[in-house]
Protein backbone atom coordinates (compact mmCIF):
# COMPACT_ATOMS: atom_id res chain seq x y z
CA UNK A 1 0.00 0.00 0.00
CA UNK A 2 1.02 3.42 -0.63
CA UNK A 3 3.04 4.39 2.57
CA UNK A 4 4.22 1.13 3.21
CA UNK A 5 7.87 0.21 3.19
CA UNK A 6 8.96 -1.03 0.10
CA UNK A 7 10.28 -5.12 0.49
CA UNK A 8 13.70 -6.06 -1.12
CA UNK A 9 12.83 -9.40 -3.46
CA UNK A 10 14.70 -11.49 -5.13
CA UNK A 11 14.27 -12.51 -8.81
CA UNK A 12 16.17 -13.71 -11.49
CA UNK A 13 17.68 -11.87 -14.68
CA UNK A 14 16.89 -13.27 -18.14
CA UNK A 15 20.19 -15.29 -18.16
CA UNK A 16 18.87 -17.49 -14.97
CA UNK A 17 21.09 -15.17 -12.71
CA UNK A 18 19.64 -14.34 -9.04
CA UNK A 19 19.04 -10.53 -8.69
CA UNK A 20 17.62 -8.93 -5.46
CA UNK A 21 15.93 -6.17 -6.47
CA UNK A 22 16.20 -3.82 -3.51
CA UNK A 23 14.87 -0.31 -3.29
CA UNK A 24 17.82 2.29 -2.52
CA UNK A 25 17.54 5.04 0.43
CA UNK A 26 18.00 8.40 -1.58
CA UNK A 27 16.89 7.24 -4.94
CA UNK A 28 13.73 6.50 -6.45
CA UNK A 29 12.68 3.40 -7.83
CA UNK A 30 10.00 2.25 -10.58
CA UNK A 31 9.14 -1.53 -10.56
CA UNK A 32 6.78 -2.68 -13.31
CA UNK A 33 5.48 -6.65 -12.61
CA UNK A 34 4.19 -7.25 -15.94
CA UNK A 35 3.88 -10.16 -18.70
CA UNK A 36 5.10 -10.81 -22.77
CA UNK A 37 1.15 -12.15 -22.96
CA UNK A 38 -0.48 -8.59 -21.52
CA UNK A 39 -1.99 -6.40 -23.56
CA UNK A 40 -1.98 -3.82 -21.33
CA UNK A 41 1.26 -3.82 -20.86
CA UNK A 42 1.63 -3.31 -24.57
CA UNK A 43 0.10 -0.44 -24.41
CA UNK A 44 2.30 0.58 -21.33
CA UNK A 45 5.13 -0.04 -22.66
CA UNK A 46 5.65 3.46 -24.74
CA UNK A 47 5.20 5.04 -21.45
CA UNK A 48 7.83 2.77 -19.60
CA UNK A 49 10.03 3.88 -22.20
CA UNK A 50 9.63 7.43 -21.99
CA UNK A 51 9.69 7.61 -18.81
CA UNK A 52 13.42 5.38 -18.60
CA UNK A 53 14.46 7.87 -21.14
CA UNK A 54 13.76 10.69 -19.45
CA UNK A 55 14.25 9.50 -15.68
CA UNK A 56 16.49 6.65 -16.39
CA UNK A 57 20.14 8.43 -14.67
CA UNK A 58 18.16 9.56 -11.66
CA UNK A 59 15.77 6.56 -10.85
CA UNK A 60 16.37 2.61 -10.75
CA UNK A 61 13.78 0.57 -13.18
CA UNK A 62 12.89 -2.87 -12.82
CA UNK A 63 10.77 -4.66 -15.10
CA UNK A 64 9.80 -7.59 -13.17
CA UNK A 65 7.69 -10.66 -15.18
CA UNK A 66 5.39 -12.96 -13.38
CA UNK A 67 5.53 -16.29 -14.11
CA UNK A 68 2.25 -17.31 -15.32
CA UNK A 69 2.09 -18.72 -19.03
CA UNK A 70 6.05 -17.45 -19.64
CA UNK A 71 9.63 -18.81 -19.27
CA UNK A 72 12.75 -16.75 -18.82
CA UNK A 73 13.48 -17.87 -22.57
CA UNK A 74 10.31 -16.25 -23.52
CA UNK A 75 11.24 -13.68 -21.59
CA UNK A 76 14.61 -12.59 -22.78
CA UNK A 77 13.03 -12.89 -26.35
CA UNK A 78 10.49 -10.29 -25.90
CA UNK A 79 13.20 -8.08 -23.96
CA UNK A 80 15.19 -8.17 -27.50
CA UNK A 81 12.46 -8.33 -29.92
CA UNK A 82 11.31 -4.76 -28.37
CA UNK A 83 14.66 -3.40 -27.58
CA UNK A 84 13.86 -2.55 -23.55
CA UNK A 85 16.74 -0.91 -22.41
CA UNK A 86 15.98 -0.79 -18.60
CA UNK A 87 16.54 -4.09 -16.56
CA UNK A 88 14.25 -6.73 -16.78
CA UNK A 89 13.53 -9.91 -14.44
CA UNK A 90 11.60 -12.82 -14.13
CA UNK A 91 9.91 -14.07 -10.84
CA UNK A 92 10.19 -17.52 -11.34
CA UNK A 93 9.12 -18.49 -7.70
CA UNK A 94 6.30 -15.83 -7.35
CA UNK A 95 7.49 -14.18 -4.48
CA UNK A 96 8.06 -10.76 -5.75
CA UNK A 97 4.70 -10.54 -6.87
CA UNK A 98 3.24 -11.73 -3.67
CA UNK A 99 5.55 -9.51 -1.85
CA UNK A 100 4.16 -6.23 -3.59
CA UNK A 101 0.83 -7.80 -3.45
CA UNK A 102 0.21 -7.91 -7.04
CA UNK A 103 -3.48 -8.22 -8.36
CA UNK A 104 -3.12 -7.86 -11.90
CA UNK A 105 -0.30 -7.31 -14.67
CA UNK A 106 0.50 -3.51 -15.83
CA UNK A 107 1.23 -3.38 -11.76
CA UNK A 108 3.76 -0.11 -11.53
CA UNK A 109 5.18 0.63 -7.95
CA UNK A 110 6.81 3.72 -7.49
CA UNK A 111 9.16 4.03 -4.55
CA UNK A 112 10.19 7.14 -2.90
CA UNK A 113 13.62 7.93 -1.53
CA UNK A 114 13.41 7.08 1.35
CA UNK A 115 12.27 3.37 0.54
CA UNK A 116 8.16 4.06 0.96
CA UNK A 117 5.68 3.43 -1.94
CA UNK A 118 4.79 6.30 -3.13
CA UNK A 119 2.64 5.56 -6.06
CA UNK A 120 0.98 2.35 -7.43
CA UNK A 121 -1.23 1.90 -10.51
CA UNK A 122 -2.40 -0.55 -12.82
CA UNK A 123 -3.33 -0.12 -16.32
CA UNK A 124 -2.43 1.27 -19.62
CA UNK A 125 -2.90 4.61 -19.02
CA UNK A 126 -0.96 5.63 -16.34
CA UNK A 127 0.84 9.03 -15.81
CA UNK A 128 4.48 7.56 -14.70
CA UNK A 129 5.36 11.16 -15.46
CA UNK A 130 3.52 12.48 -13.06
CA UNK A 131 4.22 10.57 -10.43
CA UNK A 132 8.07 10.34 -10.91
CA UNK A 133 8.07 14.09 -10.96
CA UNK A 134 6.94 13.59 -7.72
CA UNK A 135 9.25 11.65 -6.01
CA UNK A 136 12.17 13.23 -7.23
Amino acid sequence: PVGSSAPSVVVSDVAGKTVSVTPTIGRPMLIEFWATWCEFCERLEPTMKAAYGKYGSKVQFAAIAVNVNQSPSRVAKHVKERSLLYPVYYDASGKATQAYDVAATSFVVIIDKKGKVAYTGVGDKQDLDAALHRVL
